[in-house]
Protein backbone atom coordinates (compact mmCIF):
# COMPACT_ATOMS: atom_id res chain seq x y z
CA UNK A 1 0.00 0.00 0.00
CA UNK A 2 1.71 3.15 -1.23
CA UNK A 3 0.48 6.49 -2.49
CA UNK A 4 3.15 6.27 -5.17
CA UNK A 5 0.92 3.64 -6.75
CA UNK A 6 -1.12 6.64 -7.88
CA UNK A 7 1.79 8.21 -9.75
CA UNK A 8 0.48 9.03 -13.21
CA UNK A 9 -3.10 8.65 -11.99
CA UNK A 10 -3.43 11.72 -9.78
CA UNK A 11 -4.26 15.05 -11.36
CA UNK A 12 -3.02 18.44 -10.22
CA UNK A 13 -6.49 19.94 -10.36
CA UNK A 14 -10.00 18.58 -9.82
CA UNK A 15 -13.29 20.41 -10.36
CA UNK A 16 -16.62 18.93 -9.30
CA UNK A 17 -18.28 20.12 -12.51
CA UNK A 18 -15.86 17.99 -14.56
CA UNK A 19 -14.54 15.28 -12.20
CA UNK A 20 -15.93 12.76 -9.76
CA UNK A 21 -13.74 13.95 -6.89
CA UNK A 22 -14.78 11.11 -4.58
CA UNK A 23 -14.15 8.29 -7.08
CA UNK A 24 -11.17 9.83 -8.84
CA UNK A 25 -9.34 11.31 -5.86
CA UNK A 26 -10.66 10.47 -2.38
CA UNK A 27 -11.20 6.75 -2.84
CA UNK A 28 -7.86 5.93 -4.51
CA UNK A 29 -6.01 7.97 -1.88
CA UNK A 30 -7.87 6.29 0.99
CA UNK A 31 -7.10 2.86 -0.49
CA UNK A 32 -3.38 3.64 -0.41
CA UNK A 33 -3.18 5.56 2.88
CA UNK A 34 -2.84 4.93 6.59
CA UNK A 35 -3.84 8.42 7.73
CA UNK A 36 -6.04 11.18 6.37
CA UNK A 37 -5.70 14.66 7.89
CA UNK A 38 -8.29 17.30 7.10
CA UNK A 39 -8.75 20.93 8.14
CA UNK A 40 -12.08 22.31 7.05
CA UNK A 41 -14.62 24.97 7.91
CA UNK A 42 -17.59 22.62 7.84
CA UNK A 43 -17.69 18.88 8.44
CA UNK A 44 -20.86 16.76 8.27
CA UNK A 45 -21.00 12.99 8.65
CA UNK A 46 -23.33 12.99 5.62
CA UNK A 47 -20.17 12.99 3.49
CA UNK A 48 -19.66 9.37 4.59
CA UNK A 49 -22.64 8.37 2.42
CA UNK A 50 -20.42 8.94 -0.61
CA UNK A 51 -17.72 6.48 0.44
CA UNK A 52 -19.07 4.21 3.19
CA UNK A 53 -17.54 0.93 1.97
CA UNK A 54 -14.21 2.57 1.21
CA UNK A 55 -14.07 4.12 4.68
CA UNK A 56 -14.83 0.79 6.33
CA UNK A 57 -12.05 -0.89 4.33
CA UNK A 58 -9.70 1.97 5.22
CA UNK A 59 -10.46 1.46 8.91
CA UNK A 60 -10.11 -2.31 8.72
CA UNK A 61 -6.65 -1.81 7.23
CA UNK A 62 -5.71 0.24 10.28
CA UNK A 63 -6.38 3.68 8.82
CA UNK A 64 -7.17 6.77 10.89
CA UNK A 65 -8.78 10.11 10.07
CA UNK A 66 -8.04 13.31 11.95
CA UNK A 67 -10.36 16.25 11.28
CA UNK A 68 -10.03 19.83 12.50
CA UNK A 69 -13.18 21.85 11.95
CA UNK A 70 -15.06 24.90 13.16
CA UNK A 71 -17.55 25.30 15.98
CA UNK A 72 -20.38 24.93 13.45
CA UNK A 73 -21.19 21.32 14.33
CA UNK A 74 -24.33 19.38 13.50
CA UNK A 75 -26.06 18.39 16.78
CA UNK A 76 -26.70 14.87 15.48
CA UNK A 77 -23.01 14.46 14.67
CA UNK A 78 -22.15 15.76 18.13
CA UNK A 79 -24.48 13.24 19.74
CA UNK A 80 -23.06 10.38 17.66
CA UNK A 81 -19.50 11.41 18.45
CA UNK A 82 -20.12 11.50 22.18
CA UNK A 83 -21.74 8.08 21.93
CA UNK A 84 -18.62 6.88 20.16
CA UNK A 85 -16.35 8.18 22.90
CA UNK A 86 -18.53 6.50 25.53
CA UNK A 87 -18.44 3.20 23.63
CA UNK A 88 -14.71 3.24 23.05
CA UNK A 89 -13.98 0.91 25.96
CA UNK A 90 -16.67 -1.53 24.84
CA UNK A 91 -16.24 -1.93 21.09
CA UNK A 92 -12.85 -3.35 20.26
CA UNK A 93 -13.19 -3.52 16.50
CA UNK A 94 -15.18 -1.88 13.76
CA UNK A 95 -16.49 -5.27 12.66
CA UNK A 96 -18.45 -5.53 15.90
CA UNK A 97 -20.77 -2.79 14.69
CA UNK A 98 -21.06 -3.68 11.02
CA UNK A 99 -24.03 -6.02 11.48
CA UNK A 100 -26.09 -3.16 12.86
CA UNK A 101 -28.74 -2.26 10.25
CA UNK A 102 -28.44 1.40 11.19
CA UNK A 103 -24.79 1.39 10.13
CA UNK A 104 -25.94 2.82 6.80
CA UNK A 105 -26.65 6.04 8.65
CA UNK A 106 -23.62 8.33 8.46
CA UNK A 107 -23.93 9.29 12.11
CA UNK A 108 -23.70 5.61 13.05
CA UNK A 109 -20.51 5.23 11.03
CA UNK A 110 -19.11 8.34 12.70
CA UNK A 111 -19.92 6.82 16.09
CA UNK A 112 -18.30 3.49 15.16
CA UNK A 113 -15.15 5.09 13.79
CA UNK A 114 -14.66 7.16 16.92
CA UNK A 115 -15.45 4.21 19.18
CA UNK A 116 -12.79 2.10 17.48
CA UNK A 117 -10.13 4.81 17.38
CA UNK A 118 -10.25 5.38 13.62
CA UNK A 119 -11.63 8.92 13.74
CA UNK A 120 -10.48 11.89 15.79
CA UNK A 121 -12.27 15.22 15.56
CA UNK A 122 -10.90 18.48 16.90
CA UNK A 123 -12.64 21.84 17.11
CA UNK A 124 -10.96 25.18 16.43
CA UNK A 125 -12.41 27.92 18.62
CA UNK A 126 -11.57 31.28 17.07
CA UNK A 127 -11.93 34.38 19.27
CA UNK A 128 -14.02 37.45 18.54
CA UNK A 129 -16.77 35.63 16.67
CA UNK A 130 -14.70 34.25 13.80
CA UNK A 131 -14.57 30.63 12.69
CA UNK A 132 -11.89 28.29 11.41
CA UNK A 133 -12.50 28.30 7.66
CA UNK A 134 -9.49 26.69 6.02
CA UNK A 135 -9.91 23.97 3.34
CA UNK A 136 -6.78 21.83 3.36
CA UNK A 137 -5.91 18.17 3.75
CA UNK A 138 -3.41 15.43 3.09
CA UNK A 139 -3.19 11.67 2.81
CA UNK A 140 -0.20 9.80 4.23
CA UNK A 141 0.72 6.17 3.63
CA UNK A 142 2.55 3.69 5.85
CA UNK A 143 5.83 3.64 3.95
CA UNK A 144 9.12 4.59 5.63
CA UNK A 145 9.59 7.38 4.85
CA UNK A 146 5.88 8.08 4.31
CA UNK A 147 4.56 9.42 1.02
CA UNK A 148 2.11 12.33 1.14
CA UNK A 149 -0.57 13.66 -1.19
CA UNK A 150 -1.77 17.11 -0.14
CA UNK A 151 -4.57 19.30 -1.44
CA UNK A 152 -6.09 22.73 -0.97
CA UNK A 153 -9.35 23.98 -2.43
CA UNK A 154 -12.78 25.44 -1.97
CA UNK A 155 -14.70 22.39 -0.77
CA UNK A 156 -15.82 21.56 2.73
CA UNK A 157 -16.06 17.98 4.01
CA UNK A 158 -19.80 17.79 3.35
CA UNK A 159 -22.16 15.84 1.12
CA UNK A 160 -23.10 18.77 -1.13
CA UNK A 161 -19.45 19.78 -1.60
CA UNK A 162 -18.38 16.36 -2.85
CA UNK A 163 -21.40 14.68 -4.44
CA UNK A 164 -20.71 16.20 -7.87
CA UNK A 165 -23.84 16.37 -10.01
CA UNK A 166 -26.47 18.61 -8.38
CA UNK A 167 -23.94 19.50 -5.69
CA UNK A 168 -21.66 22.47 -5.24
CA UNK A 169 -19.13 23.70 -7.79
CA UNK A 170 -15.81 23.15 -6.01
CA UNK A 171 -12.16 22.96 -7.04
CA UNK A 172 -9.13 21.18 -5.54
CA UNK A 173 -5.43 21.76 -6.17
CA UNK A 174 -3.30 18.65 -5.54
CA UNK A 175 0.43 17.96 -5.12
CA UNK A 176 2.48 15.04 -3.82
CA UNK A 177 5.75 15.07 -1.91
CA UNK A 178 7.76 13.20 -4.55
CA UNK A 179 7.00 15.98 -7.05
CA UNK A 180 9.72 18.57 -7.54
CA UNK A 181 7.35 21.45 -6.71
CA UNK A 182 6.30 20.01 -3.33
CA UNK A 183 8.25 22.61 -1.34
CA UNK A 184 6.54 25.46 -3.20
CA UNK A 185 3.12 24.90 -1.62
CA UNK A 186 2.30 21.31 -0.63
CA UNK A 187 4.83 21.28 2.19
CA UNK A 188 3.40 24.55 3.50
CA UNK A 189 -0.16 23.18 3.37
CA UNK A 190 0.92 20.17 5.41
CA UNK A 191 2.94 22.13 7.96
CA UNK A 192 0.14 24.66 8.44
CA UNK A 193 -2.42 21.93 9.05
CA UNK A 194 -0.09 20.03 11.40
CA UNK A 195 0.44 23.16 13.47
CA UNK A 196 -3.30 23.87 13.59
CA UNK A 197 -4.24 20.33 14.62
CA UNK A 198 -1.57 20.27 17.34
CA UNK A 199 -2.74 23.65 18.68
CA UNK A 200 0.64 25.15 17.88
CA UNK A 201 -0.87 28.56 17.14
CA UNK A 202 -1.89 31.63 19.10
CA UNK A 203 -4.71 32.44 16.68
CA UNK A 204 -7.27 30.00 18.10
CA UNK A 205 -7.77 27.27 20.68
CA UNK A 206 -8.07 23.61 19.73
CA UNK A 207 -10.41 21.35 21.70
CA UNK A 208 -11.19 17.66 21.44
CA UNK A 209 -14.70 17.07 20.12
CA UNK A 210 -15.67 15.44 23.41
CA UNK A 211 -15.01 18.75 25.18
CA UNK A 212 -17.79 20.55 23.30
CA UNK A 213 -21.04 20.26 25.26
CA UNK A 214 -24.58 20.22 23.94
CA UNK A 215 -25.41 23.69 25.24
CA UNK A 216 -22.50 25.09 23.25
CA UNK A 217 -23.80 23.42 20.08
CA UNK A 218 -27.43 24.52 20.46
CA UNK A 219 -26.45 28.07 21.40
CA UNK A 220 -25.00 28.52 17.91
CA UNK A 221 -28.34 27.83 16.16
CA UNK A 222 -26.77 25.08 14.11
CA UNK A 223 -28.87 23.36 11.43
CA UNK A 224 -29.57 19.65 11.85
CA UNK A 225 -29.34 18.61 8.20
CA UNK A 226 -27.51 15.46 7.19
CA UNK A 227 -27.67 16.49 3.54
CA UNK A 228 -25.79 19.71 4.23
Amino acid sequence: MSLQNLDGVLKYYYATRDDDVVSDFYKPCLANSKHYYRGVGYFRSSVFKLMTDDLVRFCLEGGKITILTSTDVDPDDHKAALEGYNLSSFYGTLESMLDDETMEKPTKLLCAMIATGHLEIKIAVVPRGGIYHDKVGYFQDGENPANIVAFHGSGNETYTALRGESGNIETYNVIWDWHNSWTVHGEKWKEGLDNSISGNTDKFDVLDFSEIDEDFITSHDIKTDLAA
